[in-house]
Protein backbone atom coordinates (compact mmCIF):
# COMPACT_ATOMS: atom_id res chain seq x y z
CA UNK A 1 0.00 0.00 0.00
CA UNK A 2 2.85 2.29 0.88
CA UNK A 3 4.58 1.79 -2.22
CA UNK A 4 1.07 2.75 -4.28
CA UNK A 5 1.36 6.02 -2.11
CA UNK A 6 5.15 6.64 -3.10
CA UNK A 7 4.16 5.94 -6.45
CA UNK A 8 1.38 8.39 -6.78
CA UNK A 9 3.09 11.00 -5.24
CA UNK A 10 5.97 10.23 -8.04
CA UNK A 11 8.25 8.86 -5.47
CA UNK A 12 8.44 5.40 -6.14
CA UNK A 13 9.59 3.56 -9.62
CA UNK A 14 8.02 4.72 -12.84
CA UNK A 15 7.63 2.22 -14.53
CA UNK A 16 4.98 0.66 -12.13
CA UNK A 17 1.90 3.36 -11.97
CA UNK A 18 -1.60 2.49 -12.40
CA UNK A 19 -4.40 4.22 -11.57
CA UNK A 20 -7.19 3.91 -9.07
CA UNK A 21 -8.54 0.95 -10.49
CA UNK A 22 -4.82 -0.99 -10.93
CA UNK A 23 -4.64 -0.16 -14.46
CA UNK A 24 -1.96 2.25 -16.57
CA UNK A 25 -3.38 5.20 -17.30
CA UNK A 26 -4.44 5.25 -21.02
CA UNK A 27 -2.93 7.12 -23.68
CA UNK A 28 -5.17 10.41 -24.61
CA UNK A 29 -7.94 9.83 -27.13
CA UNK A 30 -7.27 11.88 -30.53
CA UNK A 31 -10.02 13.71 -32.36
CA UNK A 32 -9.41 11.06 -34.74
CA UNK A 33 -9.77 8.17 -32.85
CA UNK A 34 -13.17 9.28 -31.10
CA UNK A 35 -14.92 9.88 -34.24
CA UNK A 36 -13.79 6.64 -35.53
CA UNK A 37 -15.38 4.82 -32.67
CA UNK A 38 -18.37 6.64 -33.26
CA UNK A 39 -18.71 5.45 -36.78
CA UNK A 40 -18.33 9.25 -38.21
CA UNK A 41 -14.81 8.39 -40.15
CA UNK A 42 -14.45 5.82 -42.65
CA UNK A 43 -10.74 4.97 -43.47
CA UNK A 44 -9.88 5.67 -46.75
CA UNK A 45 -6.58 3.33 -46.90
CA UNK A 46 -6.47 1.36 -49.76
CA UNK A 47 -4.92 -1.92 -49.17
CA UNK A 48 -2.42 -3.52 -50.96
CA UNK A 49 -3.73 -6.59 -53.86
CA UNK A 50 -2.82 -10.09 -53.37
CA UNK A 51 -2.71 -10.81 -56.57
CA UNK A 52 0.81 -10.92 -57.71
CA UNK A 53 2.44 -11.28 -61.36
CA UNK A 54 5.41 -13.38 -61.63
CA UNK A 55 7.53 -13.12 -64.97
CA UNK A 56 9.56 -16.38 -66.27
CA UNK A 57 11.60 -17.04 -68.79
CA UNK A 58 12.26 -21.07 -68.88
CA UNK A 59 15.75 -22.56 -69.94
CA UNK A 60 15.15 -26.32 -69.07
CA UNK A 61 12.27 -28.53 -68.01
CA UNK A 62 12.85 -28.59 -64.46
CA UNK A 63 11.58 -24.70 -64.16
CA UNK A 64 8.56 -25.49 -65.24
CA UNK A 65 7.62 -27.46 -61.82
CA UNK A 66 8.55 -23.41 -60.17
CA UNK A 67 5.64 -22.15 -62.59
CA UNK A 68 3.01 -25.14 -62.11
CA UNK A 69 4.06 -23.88 -58.22
CA UNK A 70 3.30 -20.11 -58.61
CA UNK A 71 0.06 -20.74 -60.45
CA UNK A 72 -0.84 -23.19 -57.53
CA UNK A 73 -0.11 -20.59 -54.99
CA UNK A 74 -2.80 -17.93 -56.91
CA UNK A 75 0.08 -15.69 -58.70
CA UNK A 76 -0.38 -15.15 -62.34
CA UNK A 77 2.98 -16.11 -64.32
CA UNK A 78 4.02 -14.46 -67.95
CA UNK A 79 6.65 -16.98 -69.63
CA UNK A 80 8.87 -16.10 -72.27
CA UNK A 81 9.79 -19.38 -73.91
CA UNK A 82 12.54 -17.03 -76.27
CA UNK A 83 15.34 -19.64 -75.31
CA UNK A 84 14.03 -22.71 -75.60
CA UNK A 85 14.41 -25.51 -78.59
CA UNK A 86 11.40 -25.90 -79.98
CA UNK A 87 11.09 -29.84 -78.80
CA UNK A 88 11.32 -29.02 -75.23
CA UNK A 89 8.43 -25.95 -75.34
CA UNK A 90 6.33 -28.30 -76.85
CA UNK A 91 6.97 -30.56 -73.95
CA UNK A 92 6.94 -27.55 -71.35
CA UNK A 93 3.38 -25.89 -73.09
CA UNK A 94 1.85 -29.42 -72.40
CA UNK A 95 2.85 -29.37 -68.78
CA UNK A 96 1.87 -25.84 -68.20
CA UNK A 97 -1.11 -26.90 -70.06
CA UNK A 98 -2.49 -29.35 -68.00
CA UNK A 99 -1.30 -27.95 -64.81
CA UNK A 100 -3.57 -24.64 -66.37
CA UNK A 101 -6.76 -27.22 -66.85
CA UNK A 102 -6.58 -28.68 -63.16
CA UNK A 103 -6.06 -25.22 -61.74
CA UNK A 104 -9.04 -24.17 -64.08
CA UNK A 105 -7.54 -21.21 -65.19
CA UNK A 106 -6.22 -19.49 -68.29
CA UNK A 107 -3.54 -19.80 -70.70
CA UNK A 108 -3.24 -17.02 -72.75
CA UNK A 109 -0.58 -16.10 -76.19
CA UNK A 110 0.31 -12.29 -75.59
CA UNK A 111 2.81 -12.24 -78.19
CA UNK A 112 5.35 -14.98 -79.86
CA UNK A 113 6.90 -17.04 -77.30
CA UNK A 114 5.08 -15.24 -74.95
CA UNK A 115 2.42 -16.17 -72.67
CA UNK A 116 0.16 -15.16 -70.14
CA UNK A 117 -0.73 -18.18 -67.40
CA UNK A 118 -3.58 -17.63 -64.96
CA UNK A 119 -5.19 -19.42 -61.84
CA UNK A 120 -9.03 -19.30 -61.73
CA UNK A 121 -8.70 -16.31 -59.32
CA UNK A 122 -7.12 -14.06 -61.80
CA UNK A 123 -9.71 -12.94 -64.66
CA UNK A 124 -8.09 -12.44 -68.15
CA UNK A 125 -10.02 -9.48 -70.36
CA UNK A 126 -9.22 -8.88 -73.75
CA UNK A 127 -6.86 -10.38 -75.94
CA UNK A 128 -4.14 -9.95 -78.45
CA UNK A 129 -3.94 -10.64 -82.36
CA UNK A 130 -0.59 -11.44 -83.75
CA UNK A 131 -0.28 -12.04 -87.52
CA UNK A 132 2.75 -12.00 -89.49
CA UNK A 133 3.98 -8.86 -91.36
CA UNK A 134 5.81 -10.30 -94.21
CA UNK A 135 7.38 -6.92 -95.02
CA UNK A 136 9.00 -6.40 -91.32
CA UNK A 137 9.90 -10.54 -90.41
CA UNK A 138 8.39 -9.76 -87.20
CA UNK A 139 4.91 -9.54 -85.03
CA UNK A 140 2.86 -6.76 -84.81
CA UNK A 141 -0.15 -6.18 -83.44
Amino acid sequence: MMDRVFQWIGLGDDGEFTGEDGRQPAEPETEAERSRRRGNIVPLERKRSEAKVVIVEPRTFNEVKDIADHLRARKAVLVNFHRVPHELKQRMKDFLSGTIYVLEGEFTAVGEDIYLLAPENVEIEGSISLFADETLGNFRR
